[in-house]
């Protein structure tokens, strides 16, 4: 037995998997809600975007990946 972990005991660490695998419940969003969490991330990564120019003095481009809906238990 080696006395380092291998990544993959690594990775299963930092997940706190144990072997057991949890189903996550489907989150369904109306369209509303979808096109207002949407708006919002519009709005963030506008703001974001200004923040950014101002600070390096030149104009900045950004793109909008699509996104992907997650339980916040899978980002903690």
């Amino acid at each position: 037995m080696s006395e380092f972990l291998s990544q993959e005991e690594i990775d299963a660490l930092l997940k706190g998997d144990d072997g057991v695998q949890e189903q996550e419940p489907e989150l369904h969003l109306t369209d509303i809600e979808r096109d207002a969490l949407g708006e919002i991330g519009n709005i963030a990564m506008g703001s974001a975007a200004t923040a950014m120019s101002q600070i390096l003095n030149k104009r900045v481009s950004i793109n909008y990946p699509p996104y992907l809906c997650h339980h916040l238990k899978g980002a903690l």
